[in-house]
């Protein structure tokens, strides 16, 4: 072969070299729904009988095979670590994950018997997925871990892992924020009607407003601790998949703050900042019809703010996402909303998934600190 012919090969398979090292990945995040109802003290109550549990999780694993993702953000996991060593099994997939919230428990043993959620992420083995750290957002007092727990509030965090894809190291992150009513210009108003009906009094007006404020306060710290973890835990420069449950719409301070903090929301870029995309949505989803009903106007035993919250559940929103940070928004490849479907007339979870493809090339010059 002449020099000349061999240097225009040479040159041919150079120009070749982005599209053979470029690897996309695709990621989904879903919030699977333990369904509990959180009330008891030996044992949760629950919504479901086991038959539809089982039949929920086995339309989870044959939508998740058909989607065939490389990473799985899951939330309400239940129970750890059984859920996740199950599914991660049922798909060949490695998991890593942490508990959040457990009642009194030495291992899996304790109360509520029934109860040890928390958050995991799955990964093709092909990626070597290992854990990175996990922050606690928020808590009562008390003690969490996978170990044992002594507490029986409220606790969200956040989990890291990291995963190998060639030479490309990208950290993911799955978090679940605190649900509860959002600052909505909604809210206010039915908030100002509440009060002015004359059915409260001064003083359970005031404690309305406190708890209401109180759970905004809530998110929005565990918003920037969550990016406060993650400046300081994770390399400057590293490609990072921020998922989750964040419990805030799109035009929220928390989700402002996200995108403020160099992130990008994946599903804007492919159908623009308005389009709907909702992954809570009582119109379609089969489960918030069968289990999120508004309180009976008769029923005293629930507070102003807990019907509030009953009022909130009925809205449809964007509350999942899949963030990118240090990618380009180019190289966001596919944003679709998925585990939507109800073939036999119930869906996996009460929330819907979000999937997304994202190409990573290896040509862009990268330093991660390990």
């Amino acid at each position: 072969m002449s020099c000349r012919r061999l240097f225009f090969l040479s040159f041919f398979f150079m120009s070749l070299l982005p599209r053979l090292t470029a690897q996309e990945l695709t990621f989904v995040t879903i919030n699977i729904w333990s369904g509990l109802d959180y009330k008891g003290t030996l044992k949760m109550g629950e919504y479901e009988t086991r038959e539809v549990r089982k039949a929920r999780y086995a339309q989870l694993v044959a939508e998740l095979k058909a989607l065939k993702p490389d990473v799985i953000a899951l939330n309400e996991a239940n129970p750890l670590p059984r859920y996740a060593r199950r599914l991660a099994r049922d798909l060949g997939y490695d998991y890593i994950y942490n508990v959040g919230m457990s009642g009194l428990k030495l291992g899996c043993l304790g109360i509520p018997t029934n109860f040890r959620e928390g958050d995991a992420i799955l990964a093709k083995k092909s990626l070597r997925l290992r854990k990175v750290g996990v922050k606690r957002l928020s808590s009562g007092a008390g003690l969490i871990s996978n170990m044992a727990s002594i507490h029986f509030a409220e606790s969200n965090q956040a989990i890291a892992g990291r995963i190998r894809a060639g030479d490309r190291t990208i950290y993911v992150v799955n978090t679940h924020l605190h649900a509860g009513v959002p600052d909505h210009e909604r809210w206010r108003r039915e908030v100002d009607r509440m009060g002015e009906a004359g059915s409260m009094t001064e003083v359970d007006y005031q404690t309305l407003l406190d708890t209401w404020h109180a759970s905004i306060t809530r998110r929005q710290n565990e918003t920037q601790a969550l990016l406060n973890w993650m400046r300081a835990k994770l390399p400057g420069d590293a490609r990072v998949v921020l998922m989750g449950d964040f419990n805030a719409e799109p035009n929220s301070e928390e989700i402002t703050w996200v995108l403020t903090d160099d992130f990008v929301d994946t599903w804007s870029p492919l159908h623009g900042p308005n389009a709907a995309g909702f992954t809570w949505d009582p119109q379609r989803n089969t489960n918030i019809q069968a289990f999120y009903h508004l309180p009976d106007p008769g029923d005293g035993t629930l507070s102003a703010y807990e019907r509030l919250d009953a009022l909130n559940t009925q809205v449809a929103r964007r509350i999942d996402y899949i963030f990118v940070k240090n990618v380009p928004a180019q190289y966001i490849q596919r944003s679709e909303i998925v585990l939507d479907r109800a073939p036999d007339g119930q869906h996996p979870s009460d929330h819907f998934g979000v999937l997304t493809t994202i190409q990573f090339d290896s040509i862009q010059t990268e330093i991660i600190a390990e």
